[in-house]
């Protein structure tokens, strides 16, 4: 008898040689563990292996899909990043009204 594709040592087994951790939660809900994300996977559903990461939809896919998953850096290059600058920051609309109630001052 061969062992079915979605049993807990077979994806221990993968996930573990991709250098990420595998957990197992329950029998029916198991979870890799990588540095930049957390793919939760569903081995036995109506739609076959399902996996997921926070933030996102779930896929139907296989082992080797959820370890690349979780495997992806969510965070765009520092280059990319727009800098947060405090003096450039505009005052909200509430704040103003605000201050023209209480203070009678117009900005």
């Amino acid at each position: 008898m061969s062992k079915p594709e979605n049993d807990w040592d077979t994806f221990h087994e993968a996930v573990q040689a991709a250098g990420l951790t595998p957990r197992r939660c329950h029998a029916g809900h198991w979870q890799i563990r990588g540095e930049q994300r957390l793919v939760n996977c569903w081995p036995n559903t109506k739609r076959g292996f399902r996996f997921q990461s926070p933030g996102s939809p779930a896929f139907t896919g296989s082992v080797a899909d959820a370890i690349d998953a979780a495997g992806h850096n969510t965070k765009p290059p520092e280059s990319d990043r727009i800098p947060f600058d405090a003096d450039v920051v505009q005052v909200g609309i509430i704040r103003r009204f605000w201050r023209w109630i209480w203070q009678g001052e117009t900005t």
